[in-house]
């Protein structure tokens, strides 16, 4: 499978909280998780009421390492 045709990550504004998609259930997302912030979890994304609720340096470090976990498995 072509890695352009599938969303690495997905991002969605509804009025409750933001969601980003596909930030869970690779190797070392529960660590970056606990270090994160306040949000909550769910199957497969991850909710957040306000930015400046995160460490901003471990949202990154998140973003990165499943970009490159999605990236890896679907080469």
């Amino acid at each position: 499978m072509d890695v352009r045709a599938i969303c690495l990550i997905a991002f969605s504004p509804p009025k409750a909280a933001t969601v980003l998609y596909n930030l869970t259930g690779f190797s070392g997302s529960n660590g970056l998780l606990a270090k994160l912030g306040k949000h909550r979890t769910g199957k497969g994304c991850v909710y957040i009421k306000k930015l400046a609720h995160l460490d901003q340096n471990v949202l990154q470090a998140l973003l990165a390492k499943s970009i490159a976990t999605q990236r890896a498995r679907y080469s």
